[in-house]
């Protein structure tokens, strides 16, 4: 008897460094950029890497925002062009820009959670990092009245606290494969978001680099990870177009996650029905 009850807690130990050994190896390998090849979703950590190698849809997704003028021409070139698209956004620019959220709801488009202040979750403990993401859900609820399912850490930097606490407060997270580096390193005069397009061109960056980045990368079932900004909005007419020249359609997170072999189905932005705590800040 008492050997068997040996036997039993030397294994139920060893279940526990193995799971312990795949968590960690799991989050090492999610911190990293995805890999073309990469699996599709990862049950698990609720992480959508890619759409389906066999179908030639792309999804195009934009983060940082809002940012008023350039958001502005970003939704309606997408309502000219019939574009879905998903934008990862900032709580506190929500809580300035709030009618702009709400109009790219209100056009069919996704939210998503971008965090409140666009601080890298993996350096956060626990309760920062769910306040980070509820302080962001919050403004997007008072803006539109709508929740959001997704979440996108900013610079896809998340580990096991991160997985935990998305998990918990019911979001998935969405990654990129193709990345237009339509952002500037470094420390610039102003932000890029602030900069005219004139002005991004003396940092060397332009419309018809973005252009040609996403172009370049282009394959099947991926996701496109623009930022809402000047360039990226003048880049954008001509993306779309070459894009569907080389016969891709573009799809919204959602569409894209149904096609999977093995269907998932997540809601981008459900209707509020409960009243949320005051959490704004």
């Amino acid at each position: 008897m008492k050997l068997w009850a040996s036997i039993t807690v030397g294994i139920a130990a060893l279940s526990v460094v193995g799971a312990a050994l795949y968590v960690s190896s799991l989050s090492e390998s999610l911190v990293k950029r995805i890999s073309p090849n990469g699996s599709f979703y990862d049950a698990r950590t609720h992480y959508f890497q890619r759409g389906p190698f066999d179908k030639k849809v792309v999804c195009i997704t934009f983060d940082d925002g809002p940012h008023p003028t350039s958001a502005k021409t970003l939704l309606a070139t997408l309502k000219a062009e019939h574009v879905p698209a998903t934008f990862f956004v900032v709580g506190s620019r929500v809580k300035e820009h709030p009618e702009i959220v709400k109009e790219m709801i209100d056009e069919g488009h996704a939210v998503g959670n971008h965090t409140q202040d666009h601080i890298r979750l993996d350096t956060l403990p626990p309760d920062k990092i769910a306040k980070q993401i509820e302080y962001c859900e919050t403004n997007v609820e008072r803006a539109t009245g709508h929740r959001m399912g997704y979440l996108r850490p900013p610079g896809m930097r998340f580990n096991d606290s991160v997985l935990k606490v998305s998990t918990k407060l019911g979001y998935t997270i969405i990654g990129w494969n193709i990345g237009a580096k339509d952002f500037i390193a470094g420390k610039p005069k102003k932000p890029l978001d602030q900069m005219t397009v004139s002005e991004a061109k003396t940092v060397d960056l332009t419309p018809e680099l973005v252009t040609s980045r996403v172009l370049k990368q282009l394959k099947k079932g991926t996701i496109i990870l623009l930022h809402d900004n000047p360039v990226t909005a003048a880049a954008l007419p001509a993306i779309i177009r070459q894009v569907r020249a080389k016969g891709f359609e573009f799809v919204s997170v959602q569409k894209m996650m149904q096609a999977l072999p093995q269907p998932v189905q997540v809601a981008s932005n459900p209707v509020l029905v409960a009243k949320t705590s005051a959490k704004m800040r």
